[in-house]
């Protein structure tokens, strides 16, 4: 035992020989690294109390190494590092208390920005030396979307870049993509919508708000996954200025804890707002645009590093606060088309290498975050996909470009970023990488007519094969004035059973009389997969109402509200009324606009409504001119359906009159339920600047019930529908709860057997045998 104690004592010695003429050549640093993984971190936003709370664990070889320590937990901004910490400052040291094996911390923050500090734990000595034993993290919070759960339900997309969103939602899009301007959104007048900001109030501008429900709404309605793009417009430019102007973005300046608390303050509102049916409801963020082009980047910083360290921060900001507070949005990473993952791309003078900028990103997020963060990426390109050639015969016809080098990236060479990101996750197994693609194609102005039509389904085609593109979104910003018209009727039912049909009568146009010619694996793949959306017409449907046995009238003002009804762009309200005849309507106002613009008029149903005992419904409408003109001309569309399919029925009416509007719903009835009634307008010759579109009443009729069948049958299904959706909510807050049960029981469980393992370990030190 004595040579024991002897020899420990000589190695001690020498080490400390060593150790001092270590130091005795450069001065004490401040704190120490302890290599290995010491210490686990996690931690969480508690907005209910309005506190950070941190929790983790300490290696038990460092707990017995280092028993007389502290655990110190101190925070850190965005754009330092542990050098910059100045160590037992009540400013930047949050909580500290004395070692365990589990530690755990909660502490009130003073304001939002305090939620995206880094934070950091390290021991202190009892003579005041820091130890650091972790990486400074952000507390993030893991988003549950997976595009792999939606198919190609959501394929189809549209950008809403012009103000056309009854036409343009109207096609029946799956992916809606709206630019939202942080410029826009606050208005000191009082009038705004009220909303919380910081220890205060802020005031969100009334008129931009609806404008954006009305937006969102005719989209989310007609079923599609809504995107809010996040732009901040620079003061030097405006938004919708003459063709060929350049519109720069600037990202906020994201180190300034006022502008964090602000963003906080945007995206709380926005998705908060944009949660509700009635409002309609968004599906994710697209944060920034073009973050690699010199002239979107937001930024004057130079360096590729530093300002991927700037826009994951800008990035963590938003995701942490939306998925926060609705954990199944999608954030989205925007950049160019310049191809950057290949020998041929180039890239303009000060641009940034989107590749490397993406990889940066992924890093950035990977390292400094406490959970991964899951985002999704969106190319915008403006790369057409077919050219002028000539065929065998020298008929001139379109044919596919291919060219993978190619300095931006298309339909030809999207694999290129498609391995890409497969190889951040596999390879580099970054946590925090793409999860999917999103080619969003602006239409050149070079590019209509006939070529316009056939590249649109061409790519359409190429790109749904792909698993990792999860949307194809057309923007016609920068399009010729009749690009939407060439498409139109292609667009809306490309993804439908009349898809293929419509499509192929544009084969001649390439020379072949299949897409399996040009597009590599078309021919076996699924064309079920194709269809996402059923659309049922009823152009020149016009029963016999004598022929009907019973009828049901499912919406009357006559003793009804109007409080499921919305009115949409363009609409100067809503109100109860008298109609032409003098009896109770619905009256929406409507200001006279572009004739080739529509106004839509939304009845969202709280409960689905089920027509299977109706299969006939009947929908009475008029116009009424403000200036009192008899005759005037007037377009009304009335739809009715879900996200998945629609009955729909055009017709002109005369102002003046009263119109009937039949619709055949016996296909729909098969295997749907109705969550929305949507009626468009939009003036032929009406010359006043304003008129009313009445809404008289909605009834049903059968051939086989009489109408106190129908009373009791449709009451009764009302009523189990009811039933059903709200036992189906009241489940899934009881199984949420057991979940949380079953988590907290494993969690205790886990605790106390590792517990007993240190007892025991402790227990097994401190025998000696005789």
């Amino acid at each position: 035992m004595k040579k024991t104690i002897a020899f420990t004592l000589s190695i001690v010695m020498l080490i400390s020989f060593f150790v001092f003429f270590g130091y005795a050549e450069s001065p004490e640093k401040e704190y120490e690294i302890l290599e290995g993984e010491t210490v686990t971190f996690d931690g969480n936003y508690n907005k209910a109390e309005n506190k950070i709370e941190i929790h983790g664990n300490i290696n038990y070889d460092v707990l017995v190494s280092h028993r007389d320590c502290k655990i110190e937990v101190y925070k850190l901004l965005p754009n330092q590092s542990i050098d910059d910490i100045a160590f037992g400052s009540d400013e930047t040291l949050v909580a500290s208390m004395d070692i365990a094996v589990k530690f755990s911390f909660s502490f009130a923050i003073k304001s939002s920005a305090d939620r995206f500090y880094k934070y950091v734990v390290v021991l202190c000595t009892p003579n005041g030396k820091r130890i650091e034993v972790s990486q400074p993290k952000y507390l993030t919070v893991v988003s549950e979307y997976n595009y792999a759960d939606n198919g190609k339900k959501y394929f189809k997309g549209i950008s809403n870049d012009k103000n056309n969103t009854s036409v343009y939602s109207d096609i029946g899009a799956g992916t809606a993509i709206i630019p939202v301007y942080y410029d826009r959104l606050l208005n000191n007048m009082s009038n705004g919508y009220l909303f919380p900001h910081e220890d205060d109030y802020c005031y969100f501008d009334r008129e931009y708000i609806d404008e954006l429900n009305a937006t969102v709404r005719s989209y989310s309605a007609s079923g599609a996954r809504v995107y809010l793009q996040l732009l901040l417009l620079s003061k030097d430019s405006s938004k919708g200025g003459s063709k060929g102007e350049e519109t720069k973005y600037f990202m906020p300046d994201i180190y300034s804890s006022e502008t964090v608390s602000l963003i906080c303050t945007y995206v709380s509102y926005l998705t908060t707002n944009f949660d509700k049916y009635t409002e309609g409801k968004i599906s994710g963020f697209i944060v920034g645009e073009n973050i690699d082009i010199k002239n979107c980047n937001y930024t004057e910083e130079t360096d590729l590093n530093e300002y991927a360290r700037k826009y994951a921060y800008y990035l963590t900001v938003v995701s942490n606060t939306a998925i926060d507070l609705n954990p199944i949005l999608d954030i989205v990473v925007p950049i160019s088309a310049n191809n950057s993952f290949s020998e041929g791309g180039q890239l303009s003078q000060g641009d940034f290498s989107s590749a490397e900028l993406i990889e940066a990103v992924s890093k950035e997020l990977s390292e400094t975050c406490s959970k991964p963060v899951k985002f999704s990426l969106l190319v915008d390109t403006y790369k057409t996909a077919l050219g002028e050639s000539m065929d065998e015969s020298g008929n001139r016809i379109f044919a596919p470009i291919q060219n993978e080098g190619a300095e931006l990236i298309g339909v030809d060479n999207i694999d290129l970023v498609i391995k890409f990101t497969e190889a951040l996750t596999n390879t580099k197994k970054y946590v925090s990488a793409p999860n999917n693609i999103i080619l969003k194609w602006s239409i050149p102005d070079t590019v209509g007519g006939n070529l316009l039509s056939s590249t649109y389904p061409y790519m359409y085609y190429s790109l749904i094969m792909k698993n990792k593109v999860s949307a194809f979104v057309v923007s016609f910003d920068n399009a010729q004035v009749q690009s939407f018209d060439a498409i139109e009727k292609l667009m809306r039912n490309i993804d439908t059973s009349e898809g293929l049909t419509e499509s192929r009568k544009l084969l001649p146009m390439l020379g072949i009389k299949s897409w399996d010619k040009i597009i590599k694996g078309f021919g076996e793949y699924n064309e079920n997969n194709l269809v996402a959306k059923k659309r049922y017409s009823s152009e020149n449907f016009n029963p016999n109402e004598k022929a009907f046995t019973g009828s049901f009238s499912y919406i009357s003002f006559v003793h009804e509200s109007i409080k499921n009804f919305y009115d949409g762009s363009f609409s100067k309200g809503i109100k109860s009324a008298y109609g032409i005849d003098g009896r109770r309507v619905l009256n929406q106002r409507v200001a006279q606009t572009d004739r080739d613009l529509h106004t839509d008029l939304f009845c969202l149903f709280e409960y689905e409504e089920n027509y299977a005992y109706t299969p006939v419904l009947k929908i009475n409408v008029g116009i009424s001119d403000s200036a009192e003109i008899i005759g005037a001309l007037y377009e009304v569309k009335a739809v009715i359906g879900n996200g998945s399919a629609s009955v729909e029925r055009t017709c002109i009416v005369k102002s003046g009159t009263i119109h009937e509007v039949w619709l055949d719903m016996s296909g729909f009835n098969k295997s749907n339920k109705a969550e929305y009634i949507r009626i468009s307008t939009r003036s032929i010759t009406g010359t006043s600047s304003e008129y009313s579109l009445l809404v008289y009443d909605v009834c049903g009729y059968s051939a086989v019930n009489s109408s106190e069948e129908l009373q009791t049958l449709i009451s009764e299904e009302r009523a189990r529908i009811r039933e059903q959706y709200d036992t189906e909510v009241e489940e899934g807050k009881n199984t949420s709860l057991y979940k949380i049960v079953f988590i907290i029981l494993i969690i205790a469980i886990l605790a106390i057997g590792i517990l007993f393992v240190f007892l025991r370990r402790d227990d097994d030190e401190n025998f000696k045998p005789d």
